[in-house]
């Protein structure tokens, strides 16, 4: 217990934390002590009142102007100061506007270097929509792509295992978790191999994804293989708004011909050689053919931006000969800009299906404007199914999940909990055509906090792939029914109200 201790009190993350607190005490507490005075209070709530209108005419989501309304007028000091820090992204710090910018000129790269594919025109009214979407935010659609489907963490690993050991050129990885352990080390022996061989190597990894997975300074360890490497959001005992925005992608490339993404992390819960929250679910899929491009085009955008680097993204631009009739569109979502394209994706998805929406989502912490989206299809008798865990791996998490069944449950929409453990798949599927897989959840953060990548895909074989596997996961579940949930008691219905007001900031 004392070693235990010992190891927590000089820990990273325990050092980091103290520092911030540190930080906060410095900044706030004389303000703290001039606010005791009623000149200075009068003052501050003035502050706080301009804050709030200056909140207020803001281009954000409600529920945001909500909460830190709520906020400010309850603490104006500590409650503007932290919406500067943190909320107010016209003000962002000079790095992360520096790396937004770089993604925004760089997109239309991505349209340029593949405005002769061909993309038929026979696809579905939803694939014409979204496509027309998503080519405005700067990710154009693929045909040409062979997709095959994992619908579980050792199917993707032992596949990318092959895929590794044949690589020839390159290989670019880009997770937010990375944890020691079989998964990575297997992964990190075939790397090093690579370097001697004369394959280029380079790793992203999540400052805050991986603050207690990784020792400090892993990546100079990483480097010292002859794997280049670089951390996004590298945490500092400093306050600032990039911690509250992190790389929650999973993307890996090989020579260009091959793109794997989903919710599979590089730690070995994800393939269940250890068991944190029982069973655990997710999914992948590995692109081959036209759109890796896109994928690859993701990975330098963030690598580039990292570093203010400036390279030449047709060195990794691999052609391919495989001619399939398909629509593939990788894209990526940015918080540091308006445009929540996830969300929107989701929406038009809902919006116009015709027989049914299935799902899986580890998180069900959505906005009004989704939550619409899903209740209006449901009451329009479009069949939707969403699966959430049976085993939470965050209590807070569970209760809002939860707080969420009942409108959803009143419109029509069936829930299913997963008995054996933990879903963390992010996946969608609808009419037997539309699929997504990709690493954004139901919830804020990966709607407006984090740095998001996902594939809509119209391929009957990929969605009927999909359908089969979350059919075959409801068999596993616990069938939520509105008659049966339990009204929680006054402490607890009161918690979960006032967690769903801050559940944006969560």
């Amino acid at each position: 217990m004392i070693k235990k201790l010992f190891k927590l009190l000089f820990s990273r993350i325990f050092i980091i934390i103290l520092l911030v607190l540190l930080q906060f005490a410095v900044i706030f507490v004389p303000l703290y002590v001039l606010n005791r005075s009623t000149f200075f209070n009068i003052f501050f709530w003035v502050i706080g009142i301009l804050v709030v209108l200056y909140v207020i005419k803001q281009d954000i989501e409600p529920s945001f102007k909500l909460v830190w309304t709520i906020v400010i007028l309850l603490l104006p000091v500590l409650g503007a100061g932290l919406y500067f820090i943190f909320g107010d992204k016209q003000h962002v710090n000079k790095n992360i506007r520096k790396s937004h910018d770089y993604r925004t000129k760089s997109h239309h790269l991505l349209i340029g270097e593949i405005k002769h594919n061909n993309i038929s025109i026979n696809h579905s009214p939803l694939s014409k929509d979204v496509m027309a979407y998503l080519q405005n935010q700067g990710f154009p659609g693929h045909n040409n792509t062979n997709i095959a489907f994992f619908p579980w963490g050792m199917d993707k690993f032992n596949s990318l295992l092959i895929d590794l050991k044949n690589a020839k050129e390159f290989i670019f990885l880009e997770y937010f978790i990375i944890d020691d352990g079989y998964m990575w080390d297997t992964i990190l022996d075939i790397l090093k191999q690579k370097v001697k061989e004369g394959v280029e190597v380079r790793l992203i990894y999540d400052g805050f994804g991986c603050l207690t997975t990784l020792p400090h300074n892993y990546d100079k360890k990483i480097n010292s293989y002859g794997i280049k490497c670089r951390i996004f959001n590298e945490i500092k005992p400093m306050i600032t708004f990039k911690v509250n925005n992190r790389d929650h992608r999973k993307i890996l490339i090989i020579d260009g011909k091959y793109g794997y993404t989903g919710g599979i992390n590089l730690a070995d819960e994800y393939i269940n050689k250890i068991n944190r929250f029982g069973v655990w679910k997710d999914t992948a899929i590995r692109l081959e053919g036209d759109a890796v491009y896109s994928l690859t085009f993701l990975f330098l955008q963030m690598w580039n931006s990292i570093k203010d680097d400036n390279e030449d993204y047709q060195k990794y631009h691999i052609p391919s000969k495989i001619k399939k009739n398909n629509l593939v569109i990788p894209f990526g979502d940015d918080p540091t800009d308006k445009e929540r394209v996830g969300e929107n994706v989701y929406i038009k998805i809902f919006n116009q299906a015709k027989k049914y929406v299935y799902l899986t989502t580890p998180y069900l912490i959505c906005d009004d404007t989704i939550n619409s989206a899903i209740t209006l299809a449901a009451k329009s008798n479009v069949e939707i199914f969403i699966i959430t865990p049976g085993i939470y791996d965050k209590k807070m998490v569970s209760w809002l999940t939860k707080s969420s069944y009942h409108r959803l449950l009143k419109a029509g929409v069936r829930i299913f909990e997963y008995s054996k453990g933990f879903v963390h798949a992010k996946q969608y599927v609808s009419d037997d055509k539309i699929a997504m897989v990709g690493t954004i959840n139901m919830d804020y953060r990966s709607f407006y906090h984090h740095y998001e990548c996902s594939t809509y895909i119209e391929d009957e074989q990929l969605a009927l792939s999909v359908k089969e596997d979350i059919l075959n996961l409801i068999k596993e579940c616990k069938e939520i029914k509105l008659d049966e949930i339990k009204e929680p008691g006054i402490i607890k219905r009161l918690f979960t109200d006032i967690l769903r007001i801050f559940a944006p900031l969560m």
